[in-house]
């Protein structure tokens, strides 16, 4: 039986594994770069087509426009974000219909889609 060199048993083992290191870097940084690109978009304002519905409800409802005014000061921003665009229509939807407001005047399909919302978000509460 000969002896194995443990230093050369070393070497072998890190040549086996080098190899790897880039893989497994691409990947890291990959996933990295997929969660940054999301959480940019989660933070981008709601689409110009949500955003004109939840103006005109804020144009013909006081306490849909105070919602927004107060979701706007909560967050220091002047534009619905993405992330929360779901729960702030259905709040402001509930609250037009309170000012007695239709809010299918505007859209059917958006007035259908904020009240399906509403059952996600009962109440009227801001995001968090």
């Amino acid at each position: 039986m000969t002896e194995l060199d443990p230093q050369a048993e070393g070497v072998s083992r890190f040549r086996r594994w080098v190899g790897w290191i880039p893989l497994v870097a691409l990947c890291v940084f990959s996933l990295a770069g997929y969660r940054f690109w999301t959480d940019r978009l989660k933070q981008s304002p709601a689409a110009d087509v949500h955003a004109h519905f939840l103006d005109f409800m804020a144009g013909r409802s006081p306490k849909a426009l105070a919602y927004r005014i107060g979701y706007y000061k909560k967050f220091e921003r002047d534009s619905v974000a993405s992330e929360h665009f779901e729960q702030v229509c259905a709040a402001m939807y509930r609250l037009a219909v309170e000012d007695k407001l239709d809010p299918a005047d505007h859209s059917t399909m958006m007035a259908k889609g904020c009240k399906a919302f509403g059952r996600k978000y009962p109440g009227t509460e801001l995001p968090r």
